[in-house]
Formats: C-alpha cells, structure tokens, sequence
C-alpha cells in the first residue's frame, strides 16, 4: 500500500549490530520483496543465509561499496585462526555469489578487480555510481560563486585506513614547510580502528596548529567548508 514502517531495534548493543536484523528477518523473510544489504562482511552473508533458508525468494541485493583492492575480511579470534590455517577465506564470497542477485559496485575499475580475485561474483556485479543529492547541493551551494576561498584543504570521509588519511597528514606536513599559511580540514567519523593512529600521526607531523579534525558534518556545515577550501581532497 506505498506505506514505509520504520522499526527500532534496542537491545544490548551485541544484539542491535549483529543479531536483532537477523531475528527479524527469520519472522520477516517471506513478507521482504527486496533486501538490500551494505558492504561484503560476515554480517552480511550471516543476514543472506538466513533470508533464504527462512523462505526469502525476493530480490536480494548488495552493495559492496569496495573499490576491489581488497577483501573486507573480519577480524575477530575466529578468523583470525582461519587465516593462519587456510589463508584469505572464499567462502563469503562464493556464499554470496550463489544467494543474491545483484551485487552492486560503484566503479568499472573495482569491478575488474573484483572479477579476477573472485571470478564467481563476476557475473552478479552491476556498476552504478554513487549518486549525487542535486536538490541539497544546490540549495546549500548557491552562493558558492560569491565565496572567498581560504587557504586550507578540505578532506571529507571516514577515518580508516584504506581512505589513506594518514597519507594525506603525511603529504600535508611535507609540503607544509613551503606553504606555511596553508592549513587542512578534516572531516568524518573516526573509525576506532584508527582512533589512536591519526593522533599520533598528527602529533608526529608538528602540525598540530595547522590540522583540524571536525568530526561527521552535513548540509550547511559541510558546504560552508567545501565552499571556502581552495582544496578538496575526496578519498
């Protein structure tokens, strides 16, 4: 009937990340038409399986968000003693290819990567770029043109490590030394995995009074910033 129901999920933060969509999902199964899953993790191919074995014959589609250089392999005890043992684990990779229909990734170049590390996954893949919100971009940007821009680069996106964020501090700090009136922005989340590095990054470069770390901004915050830098770093 077009109508959309919104479901929170409390509980026990274990229970929100990992299991509470799967409980729900093992009532819901044949009611989904079409589900769309994020990122090629144990998570997903956990919330795959039990789609289809509860009776899902909907739609089942995944968006891999990957640029294909690497797989995004999990990093609890379990697999850890797995990668010891066997090496880089095929199994979510060829679970996945056998139990979706679309798998979709955001780039020509990935997708070649991907179909020779995983030439089972080759045949599922469509590329559909990410997409762009015209609507807010123009009514946040449209006194751009009027706009002086400063002398800072403006990076926007998460903190972990394949954004190469460090490597951008590292650029910064070298080059820095020739411009000394230039600073540099940084915004997004701060994945933990990178919580201690890019402080101890920042305080290795010496240019503490020059890097500022804004954390998740949006809408107006984030234009004000895209539209002042004379420089925008996208990861």
């Amino acid at each position: 009937n077009g109508d959309i129901k919104v479901k929170k999920l409390s509980g026990f933060k274990f229970l929100y990340v990992y299991w509470a969509p799967v409980f729900y999902i093992m009532r819901n199964a044949r009611k989904i038409d079409c589900l769309i899953l994020y990122l090629m993790t144990i998570n997903t191919t956990v919330t795959a399986v039990f789609y289809r074995v509860f009776g899902g014959r909907g739609k089942l589609v995944i968006k891999m968000d990957t640029d294909g250089r690497e797989w995004d392999m999990p990093s609890g005890p379990f697999f850890r003693i797995y990668q010891a043992f066997f090496g880089e684990t095929k199994v979510l990779p060829l679970l996945l290819s056998k139990l979706s229909d679309i798998l979709i990734i955001e780039a020509p170049e990935s997708r070649e990567r991907v179909s020779k590390k995983y030439p089972m996954l080759s045949g599922k893949m469509v590329v559909i770029p990410n997409g762009i919100n015209h609507t807010a971009l123009e009514s946040n940007l449209k006194n751009a043109a009027n706009i002086r821009r400063e002398k800072f680069i403006f990076y926007a996106g998460q903190l972990r490590e394949v954004k190469g964020v460090d490597v951008l501090i590292k650029a910064f700090s070298a080059v820095s030394r020739e411009f000394p009136d230039w600073k540099l922005v940084i915004a997004g989340q701060l994945m933990p995995e990178f919580s201690k590095l890019i402080p101890g990054v920042i305080t290795s470069s010496g240019m503490k009074d020059k890097i500022f770390i804004k954390g998740h901004i949006e809408g107006a915050a984030f234009a004000e910033y895209f539209t002042r830098a004379s420089i925008f770093c996208l990861p």
